[in-house]
């Protein structure tokens, strides 16, 4: 029987590692800092570059649009980086396959 959980575990881990995505074609000399523009921000730690690519922000944990503070949040971050050039560095990608990113914004105020 413990067979079974050990072969479970590694289905998971394969799954896991195939899963990986490489990041956009245009993101892959991103080496270690790139510049891209925020078209749109989706909630308070998540935003979409204007190629395209949904970002969220790495070791930041905003409280989603439906909590206490998620409006506030989203609006912070908009006023912040939405439409503006923004650096970022690839971290790799989350649970929902959103490329996890430290992102470096010359203005920051809530």
């Amino acid at each position: 029987m413990k067979w079974i959980y050990v072969l479970i575990v590694v289905a998971i881990v394969y799954t896991a590692v195939l899963w990986q995505e490489e990041p956009y074609e245009e993101y892959k000399d991103c080496d270690p800092i790139c510049t891209v523009k925020v078209s749109r921000v989706i909630d308070g730690d998540t935003f979409v570059t204007s190629s395209g690519l949904r970002v969220r922000i790495a070791g930041y944990d905003a409280p989603e649009l439906g909590e206490v503070g998620g409006y506030e949040a989203k609006q912070c971050l908009d006023n912040n980086i939405g439409g503006k050039n923004v650096r970022i560095s690839l971290q790799g990608r989350d649970y929902y396959g959103r490329q996890l990113a430290t992102v470096v914004s010359h203005r920051v105020t809530c």
